[in-house]
C-alpha cells in the first residue's frame, strides 16, 4: 500500500498542471529561472506563464501552502491551447484574489518580523551608547550593514507597518535608514556609499541621547533652547567618533544631516558644493520623516503626500531636486500611509508601492472585518484593471472609516521582500 505524503511535503508536478493559487518550489539554481525566490505562491498570470514555459524535472508543489489544487493530469502535447494560460473567471477569479491577499499578508508579516528584530537591537544600542559605546556602535553597524546587503542583493521596496506604540527614537532611525537606503539605490550609489548611507541614517541622531527630553519635544523653542537642540549634531559627531567604529564618511553624515544645499542649514551652514550626495539624501529623508512624525506632540503630523508637497512648495531651495525625484520614486505616486478611493469607489489604505508607481498595494476598507481580516490587493497584479481614482482627505471620510483605516500619526516603514520566505 502506498504511503500518503504529509501535506507540507513537496510533491513533483508537471508545469502544465500549475495554476493560480498553487504554492510552487523550483529545484533549480536561482540563475536558471527568472524568479527572485525558489518557493512562492503563484499569484499572477505572468508568474504562471513563466512557470509553464519551464520543461523537465525540478518543479514541485506544496499542498499545505497552496490555495488551489493543481489542474488534472493530462498529456502535455495537444491538450492545451497554444496561446498560453487563460486568466481566471468566476470562482477562479475569487480564488486568485484570495491567493493574492494571502501572499500580501505573508509579505507584511515577514516585514513586521524583520522590523521587530531590528527595532529591538537599535533600542538597546541607543540606550547603551553612553555606558558601552563600542558594543552599542557595533550592534548599530550590524543592523545597517545587513540592511544595505539586503537592498543590494534583492528587489525590496517600502512597506507600511502597524504603529507599534508611542514615539521612540528607533522608529525615526529605522524609517530614515529604510527610506534613505532605497533612495541611495535608486540614485545608483556604489555599494560602499549605500552602506554608509544606511549606517549614517540609522545613527544620525545619536547626539540626542545627551539633549534634555523637554527640549526635544518642545514645539516652539526659545533661542537658548534652539542652540541646545542644534548642538546634537556636534555632540553626535563626537560621541560616534569616540567609539572608534564609524568611518569618516559616516561621521560627516551625522554632522551634516541638518544642512541644506542653499547654505541655510545648521550647524555650519555648508553650501551644497560642500555636501556629499549621501548627506543630501539623508537631509531630505530626515526632513520628510519629521514632517510625517514630529518629535513634539504639539506639532501636527502631515500625510505623506502633503509632506512631499510642503517640501517642494516651501523648501525647494534647500534640497537637491534629483534626490527629491528619487524619493518620490521610492515612495510611489501614492506614498504608503495615503488613503485613496479606487476606480470601483471602494476606499483603501496604501501600504506599499509596486513596480508600477500609480498602482500600489492597498488594504481595502471593509467595515464588517478587522484590518487583520480585510483584503490586501496589489493593484499592479489585478486582472480587473482596478486603479486609484484619487487621494482622500480625512474630512472626506466618515468617522467610522477614519477610525478603521487609522492613518498613522507615526508612520513606520521597513523593507518588503519580493516574495514571501
Amino acid at each position: 500500500m502506498q504511503t500518503e505524503l504529509p501535506r507540507d511535503h513537496p510533491v513533483p508536478i508537471d508545469s502544465h498542471r500549475l495554476r493560480l493559487g498553487v504554492f510552487v518550489m523550483i529545484d533549480h539554481h536561482w540563475l536558471d529561472h527568472p524568479f527572485a525566490r525558489n518557493r512562492f505562491l503563484i499569484s499572477t498570470a505572468s508568474q504562471l506563464r513563466e512557470l509553464q514555459a519551464m520543461r523537465g524535472a525540478g518543479l514541485f508543489w506544496i499542498p499545505a501552502l497552496s490555495q488551489a489544487e493543481p489542474l488534472p493530469d493530462e498529456p502535455a502535447a495537444g491538450s492545451r491551447p497554444a496561446e498560453g494560460p487563460a486568466l481566471p473567471a468566476g470562482d477562479d477569479a475569487a480564488s486568485l484574489r484570495r491567493a493574492q491577499s494571502v501572499r500580501e499578508r505573508l509579505l507584511v508579516a515577514q516585514a513586521r518580523r524583520d522590523w521587530n528584530r531590528a527595532a529591538e537591537t537599535v533600542r538597546h544600542a541607543l540606550r547603551g551608547l553612553r555606558e558601552n559605546p563600542e558594543a552599542a556602535a557595533a550592534d548599530l553597524v550590524a543592523v545597517a550593514t545587513a540592511a544595505a546587503a539586503r537592498i543590494l542583493e534583492g528587489r525590496d521596496i517600502l512597506q507600511l507597518l502597524d504603529r507599534p506604540g508611542a514615539e521612540s527614537g528607533q522608529y525615526h532611525a529605522l524609517n530614515c535608514m529604510t527610506i534613505a537606503t532605497l533612495v541611495a539605490k535608486t540614485m545608483r550609489l556604489s555599494p560602499g556609499e549605500l552602506t554608509d548611507v544606511a549606517l549614517g541614517a540609522l545613527v544620525h541622531d545619536v547626539g540626542k541621547v545627551l539633549i534634555p527630553h523637554r527640549v526635544l519635544r518642545e514645539a516652539k523653542r526659545s533661542p537658548a533652547e534652539e542652540r541646545v537642540y542644534r548642538d546634537h549634531c556636534q555632540i553626535g559627531l563626537e560621541l560616534a567618533r569616540g567609539t572608534g567604529v564609524f568611518s569618516e564618511s559616516v561621521l560627516n553624515l551625522i554632522r551634516d544631516h541638518h544642512e541644506a544645499v542653499d547654505g541655510s542649514g545648521f550647524p555650519a551652514g555648508r553650501p551644497g558644493a560642500e555636501l556629499s550626495q549621501a548627506a543630501r539624501i539623508l537631509s531630505l529623508v530626515n526632513r520628510y520623516d519629521r514632517l510625517c512624525g514630529p518629535e513634539s506632540p504639539d506639532r501636527t503630523s502631515l500625510r505623506p503626500a502633503d509632506a512631499l508637497r510642503r517640501i517642494w512648495r516651501d523648501e525647494r531651495k534647500r534640497i537637491d531636486p534629483d534626490v527629491f525625484s528619487a524619493l518620490v520614486n521610492v515612495l510611489g505616486v501614492y506614498p504608503p500611509g495615503s488613503i485613496v478611493q479606487l476606480s470601483d469607489l471602494r476606499i483603501a489604505l496604501v501600504i506599499a508601492p509596486s513596480a508600477r508607481p500609480t498602482l500600489p498595494v492597498v488594504l481595502i476598507y471593509q467595515p464588517s472585518r478587522t484590518q487583520e481580516q480585510a483584503n490586501l490587493l496589489d493593484l499592479s497584479a489585478d486582472g480587473d484593471g482596478l486603479a486609484v481614482e484619487k487621494h482622500l482627505l480625512p474630512h472626506e471620510l466618515s468617522r467610522e472609516a477614519l477610525q478603521w483605516l487609522d492613518p498613522r500619526e507615526r508612520l513606520v516603514y521597513y523593507f518588503r521582500g519580493a516574495e514571501p520566505d
